[in-house]
């Protein structure tokens, strides 16, 4: 029996000798391999995403926020609090009543809850 007979239960060489730094670096390479570039929205998808912004602010209701950070699209269930058309900026509260902010552009889908 060797490290290449099937049922084996012995692991090959080289995966003894992986560190966690070896490791590591696999991961975050296979995690960059998922990033995407950031989407740019059409004008009336802008705008219909300033519409529901306005009425949740409005309404004082929850919202899922869909937005893009560091190569990835992520979502999350906020409270609209105010848009600031100076500083291009959202300003939200979370489920846990911390203010977050969002930049216009970063920002990809509005669906009210």
């Amino acid at each position: 029996m060797n490290k290449l007979t099937e049922g084996s239960n012995m692991r090959w060489e080289s995966m003894r000798m992986m560190l966690p730094e070896h490791i590591a670096r696999i991961r975050e390479e296979a995690l960059n391999e998922q990033k995407i570039l950031r989407p740019f929205l059409a004008e009336d998808e802008l705008e219909q995403i300033g519409r529901t912004l306005q009425e949740a602010i409005k309404k004082r209701c929850p919202v899922e926020l869909s937005y893009y950070e560091d190569g990835f699209i992520k979502k999350t269930i906020c409270y609209p609090q105010r848009l600031n058309s100076i500083n291009k900026l959202l300003i939200v509260f979370d489920a846990y009543r911390l203010k977050e902010r969002y930049a216009f552009d970063d920002i990809m889908d509005v669906k009210s809850n």
